[in-house]
């Protein structure tokens, strides 16, 4: 798990957003609204609304997914890889009560193959 980098409020408009994801190095943030987590917003919610022609005047709030699928931190890297090939996402975001403690991505547990390796034809899910 990494901690959320970036944090947005739902009328932060993408090309803010995407300013703010390459500045931490990230590919995810999280949008939120008085601390409770409302969505997530992507790399790919970006190519989205570049796409539509949107990117330079859509909020977040437009193009994030919103209520996402969450993990606890207790959970283990085989619940994060099944909820992420059943949801087809890329990105979980950790969460305690109302708290976003971060997000665990197909990288982090890609890297965690080189010391175990992952059965990628099992899981059925190509990060990439």
């Amino acid at each position: 798990m990494k901690p959320a980098a970036v944090v947005l409020g739902v009328q932060a408009r993408l090309p803010q957003a995407a300013a703010r994801m390459r500045a931490g190095g990230t590919s995810v943030a999280a949008v939120l609204d008085e601390g409770r987590l409302l969505g997530v917003v992507t790399e790919r919610d970006l190519v989205r609304a570049l796409a539509d022609d949107a990117i330079r005047t859509a909020t977040v709030a437009d193009y994030m997914t919103a209520e996402p699928c969450t993990i606890g931190p207790e959970a283990d890297a085989r619940d994060a890889a099944a909820l992420m090939v059943s949801r087809q996402v890329r990105h979980l975001p950790v969460v305690e009560g109302d708290a976003v403690l971060g997000f665990v991505s197909a990288r982090d547990l890609l890297d965690l193959s080189r010391r175990r390796p992952v059965d990628l034809e099992r899981l059925g899910y190509e990060p990439w």
